[in-house]
């Protein structure tokens, strides 16, 4: 079962991408209907997991929605730790959204990654220092999406 990582997809153009994602999964639950695990970043959990509720069809897993801001490489480690619990199933569960995670999934270590969805990005009319002295848009859309997939740097 392919698994799409995603940020930047609780509202918006990502929200949307999702919605047409899922406008595509077939309404057959045999095991031979293709379907998607998926793996969410998000600085708002509660309302992330509300409106993604409005348009997961019921036949597929639940999404998992893990906290990650941008803004915070910290916080890019931590969820970058958790994706990789989830998908490799190494590892002890730090957090229990991790935990909870892969017992609502064990068999999500199963098969990797195959998409990923950065859509996650601000924009501000005035210059906001942050980490480094580097503006808040260097932080989110860069370097805090580019940390994603490599934990150990962040």
């Amino acid at each position: 079962m392919p698994t799409l990582l995603c940020t930047g997809c609780s509202s918006g153009l990502g929200l949307q991408a999702l919605r047409h994602l899922y406008s595509h999964v077939p309404s057959s639950t045999s095991p031979a209907a293709p379907s998607w695990r998926l793996i969410i970043g998000a600085r708002d959990v509660a309302a992330t997991q509300a409106r993604l509720a409005t348009i997961v069809p019921a036949q597929i897993p639940k999404p998992h929605v893990l906290h990650l801001d941008l803004e915070s490489f910290e916080s890019v480690r931590t969820f970058s730790d958790q994706v990789r619990l989830l998908v490799e199933g190494s590892g002890a569960e730090s957090t229990p959204e991790a935990s909870r995670a892969r017992t609502d999934a064990p068999d999500w270590h199963e098969g990797g990654i195959q998409c990923i969805l950065l859509n996650a990005g601000v924009y501000t009319a005035k210059f906001e220092p942050l980490q480094g002295g580097w503006c808040k848009e260097a932080i989110v859309n860069t370097f805090g999406q580019s940390r994603n997939g490599s934990a150990d740097q962040a």
